[in-house]
């Protein structure tokens, strides 16, 4: 396994900059995510740390060896495409060896590693089938197999899960999981999918318009996102995000409502941000009804998801947001509601949009 460093890396096509100014440092045996909306730059970062395309400025080190102007085959990485790129006169056996066959590894070593990987990823029993006698799923994983039984130094995976169905998703999710924690390659995986993302990540790296807007753990990303763009893109539901107007550790809100916030020392105007999970409803009948502490609202859309219900409440000033709530029972479509959450709870955005 091997560390990755990027320094100042840039990227245009023609003259679109599509990289700008990348930094980042990735420990060795460490599985780290981009995510990011689609035309972020994650799929192109991948490519200069491959080698498939040249950066325009920047260097890029695996280990303490700089790669930056080296082919894709002397860089040490394999990389596994969302398509499966297999070899369809091949059966499943030759296919994870292909490459071991091309460096000339010994018959023991590619039939000790194709039975390895095979194992570890639940495709043993289909070593002698071909391609097209696969389903989607078993494609993927014998791509995965055959990148990583050359046991490279790092692995590069670039949205490999994004043509599987969800429940093959989450079951292919698992068995990535254990055969990092068996292998401890250094991972670089590309997903737009926040699922995928926040459960097999130890780091996030969330890029947006070809910059680096955070770099933390799922809970750090998720807890304590750095800006507004991150809080709103991170999260499903999103954040709930309220124009207000901060005052001596309070915020007014357009339509009168004010809130106690986490932020004593601020004052003018700030956007609130509220995870769906973390809003109540105040019963009726109860005390904070008769304070202005709250959010007034009217029930207007209620969601069944099974475990829990995702309420939709616009409030006075016509703005709405989204509660995540597992109450046995909750006001109809168009009654009134009162919303409120502890003060610890809000995330306080600056008028740049920086969490304060």
């Amino acid at each position: 396994m091997k560390s990755i460093t990027l320094l100042d890396l840039h990227k245009s096509f023609g003259a679109t900059p599509v990289l700008r100014g990348i930094d980042l440092q990735v420990t060795a045996g460490e599985f780290i995510v981009f995510v990011g909306p689609s035309g972020c730059g994650k799929s192109t970062l991948l490519r200069l740390i491959a080698g498939l395309d040249d950066p325009d400025q920047g260097r890029i080190l695996i280990g303490d060896r700089e790669v930056t102007h080296l082919p894709p085959p002397q860089r040490g990485v394999a990389m596994v495409f969302q398509s499966y790129a297999l070899y369809p006169h091949m059966n499943v056996r030759r296919n994870i060896a292909f490459g071991m066959t091309l460096a000339r590894e010994s018959a023991d070593t590619i039939d000790r590693r194709v039975h390895e990987v095979a194992h570890m990823l639940k495709i043993d029993t289909l070593l002698d089938r071909l391609p097209r006698e696969l389903s989607g799923g078993q494609r993927q994983r014998v791509a995965i197999a055959r990148a990583v039984a050359r046991r490279p130094e790092v692995c590069l995976f670039d949205e490999p899960l994004s043509n599987l169905d969800a429940a093959l998703r989450a079951h292919t999710r698992v068995e990535l999981t254990r055969m990092h924690e068996a292998l401890g390659t250094t991972v670089v995986y590309v997903t737009h999918d926040q699922t995928e993302a926040m459960t097999l990540a130890d780091r996030l790296v969330v890029l947006d318009g070809g910059s680096v807007r955070q770099i933390g753990s799922p809970a750090e990303v998720y807890r304590a996102p750095a800006d507004l763009f991150v809080a709103g893109f991170f999260g499903s539901p999103p954040m709930n995000l309220l124009a207000a107007t901060a005052d001596a550790g309070l915020a007014r809100l357009a339509n009168g409502s004010v809130l106690p916030i986490p932020a004593a020392s601020v004052t003018g105007p700030v956007t609130l941000g509220i995870r769906p999970d973390d809003l109540r409803r105040v019963p009726a009948g109860d005390a904070a009804r008769a304070t202005t502490t709250g959010l007034d609202g009217t029930v207007l859309r209620v969601e069944e998801l099974g475990e829990a219900r995702l309420i939709h409440v616009a409030l006075t000033d016509h703005s709405v947001v989204m509660i995540r709530d597992r109450e046995s029972t909750w006001p109809a479509r168009g009654e009134a509601v009162r919303l409120h959450a502890p003060p610890a709870h809000w995330h306080v955005f600056d008028a740049g949009g920086r969490r304060l």
